[in-house]
C-alpha cells in the first residue's frame, strides 16, 4: 500500500463538448497549500473523434503580455494528454525567463491560459494557473485557483 503523502485525488477543472481538464492533487500537497494545489492537469477526449491540439497560449492578467507555446498533439477518443505536470511546468517557467518575465513562481501573480483545439472543431479550453510551489519530493507544483473556488462551494 502507498503512505497516505503519496495518495490523492483527481477534480475536474473543465468540461466541454467531447473534453474534459482534470488536476491531480496529492494528500500532502492539498494539506500544506490547499485545495489550489495540484501537481499534474490533463485533457482527457470523452468525445468519439481525435483532439487536436495546436497550442497553448499563456496570458499575463496583471502585465497584459501574452506567448504561445507551441506544443502541438493529438489525443485518440478515450485518450489523454498531459498539459501541465512537474517537468511542463519547469519549461513554462524557462519559457517564461526567456521572455524576460518572472510571472511564474511569484506569489499571487495569476496567469491564463488557453489551450486551442483545432479539430474537431475550433474550441479554446481557458483556465488560470497561478505561482508554483515546491513538493516535499522536490518537483514544482502548481496552483489552479478554480479548484479552490470549487472547493469553497461544497
Amino acid at each position: 500500500m502507498l503512505p497516505p503523502e503519496k495518495l490523492g485525488q483527481w477534480r475536474q477543472l473543465l468540461g466541454g463538448e467531447g473534453c474534459e481538464l482534470w488536476a491531480a492533487t496529492r494528500t500532502m500537497d492539498h494539506l500544506r497549500f490547499g485545495a489550489a494545489a495540484a501537481t499534474q492537469l490533463i485533457l482527457l477526449n470523452t468525445g468519439s473523434v481525435p483532439l487536436r491540439i495546436r497550442d497553448i497560449e499563456v496570458n499575463w492578467l496583471i502585465a497584459s503580455t501574452s506567448f504561445h507555446w507551441y506544443r502541438p498533439g493529438v489525443v485518440e477518443p478515450g485518450g489523454r494528454w498531459t498539459l501541465l505536470d512537474e517537468r511542463s511546468f519547469d519549461v513554462l517557467m524557462a519559457l517564461t525567463r526567456q521572455r524576460q518575465r518572472r510571472g511564474f513562481g511569484m506569489e499571487g501573480t495569476v496567469h491564463q491560459v488557453v489551450v486551442h483545439l483545432d479539430e474537431p472543431q475550433p474550441l479554446h479550453l481557458t483556465f488560470e494557473v497561478s505561482w508554483g510551489f515546491a513538493t516535499p519530493d522536490y518537483d514544482m507544483g502548481f496552483f489552479l485557483p478554480a479548484l479552490e473556488e470549487d472547493d469553497a462551494g461544497h
